[in-house]
């Protein structure tokens, strides 16, 4: 996923809303769920880029830039970050880095920038009003995977945790939505509230995610309080030992 290489944002994974950080450096799962997580509770987001000047270099250009970022981070603070700065040779995720070595237009420095930005903020984009209100609303999902035909399975009824524009579910590795995963085929569709309600097609990943799954029992002992308690040392016990498996299921491109 690509991440512009400074931003006001949290700590992936977990930390004080507003603090800064390098994403250049979302290199894993992990990482890029923080990244979806924190940009989903962002509001008006604004992206100024001033061109500063251009160089040729060894067949590229260099162009250097001043960028600017205002936002709203999730505790409702306004954030503005500005940077200036000059990217030596080497790699593109230095902390003090704000050069982009592209070719030489001035109109695309712009876009690419705004681009990348834009890719971080609109991560749930895909999903349609209707189903995020049904998401926020329903107590179930159900689950279509990916048959060898293309076609989808039968729908199967499961517990979930909706956050920052993910479905995420729990399910043993014996199931078909995990076995199809892992086989390649990692299509699903997913109806939310019944199996004809409002539905979107997803990419489904398998992950392992300490925190994230902390916040999945928690969420599930509150929404599934008549039910939990019989299966929570299942759940627990079932993501340490592996016998129970995490899922997110993104809308699909």
């Amino acid at each position: 996923m690509a991440a512009p290489p400074h931003v006001a944002g949290r700590t992936l994974g977990g930390g004080s809303p507003g603090a800064l950080l390098p994403l250049g450096q979302v290199a894993n799962d992990r990482a890029a769920d923080g990244l979806r997580r924190y940009f989903s509770q962002v509001e008006d987001f604004d992206v100024e880029v001033d061109l500063l000047g251009l160089r040729s270099e060894g067949g590229r250009t260099i162009v250097r830039f001043v960028r600017r970022d205002r936002f709203r981070d999730p505790s409702g603070r306004m954030v503005s970050r500005r940077r200036s700065c000059r990217r030596p040779r080497g790699s593109a995720s230095r902390r003090d880095a704000d050069e982009v070595r592209r070719p030489a237009m001035r109109a695309q420095r712009i876009s690419f920038v705004v681009a990348v930005l834009a890719s971080a903020v609109l991560v749930r984009a895909a999903i349609p009003p209707d189903v995020e209100r049904s998401l926020k609303e329903s107590k179930y999902v159900y689950v279509q995977s990916e048959r060898k035909s293309g076609a989808f399975g039968k729908p199967a009824e499961i517990w979930f945790l909706y956050e920052g524009g993910t479905v995420y579910v729990a399910s043993p590795p014996t199931t078909w939505r995990v076995k199809r995963i892992k086989a390649g085929r990692k299509k699903a569709r997913i109806a939310v509230g019944k199996t004809d309600g409002p539905s979107f097609v997803a990419t489904g990943r398998t992950l392992h995610d300490p925190a994230l799954e902390e916040r999945l029992m928690a969420a599930y002992a509150r929404k599934y309080a008549e039910g939990w308690e019989r299966f929570a040392d299942k759940f627990r016990a079932g993501f340490k030992d592996g016998s129970r498996v995490l899922i997110a299921y993104t809308p699909a491109d």
